[in-house]
């Protein structure tokens, strides 16, 4: 529980950096709006999924009765 959100804070860190390298070295003018809506919705994803795997675990313990 306290190396998980460290190691996440440094790769989100890595990848929003990387992505904006990615989009200049790889697409000519302004960057791709369709390649930014694609990385923020993965971000956004990505970010809810540990309360959301928490929220299952608990109604799965409230309506089976067994911890996961």
């Amino acid at each position: 529980m306290i190396v998980g959100p460290a190691i996440y804070l440094v790769l989100a860190n890595i990848f929003y950096t990387l992505g904006s390298l990615f989009d200049i070295a790889f697409f000519d003018g302004l960057p791709s709006p369709r390649l930014f809506k694609a990385g923020l919705i993965f971000s956004i994803i990505l970010t809810a999924l540990p309360g959301l795997w928490a929220v299952a675990a608990w109604l799965i313990t409230v309506f089976t009765g067994h911890m996961l």
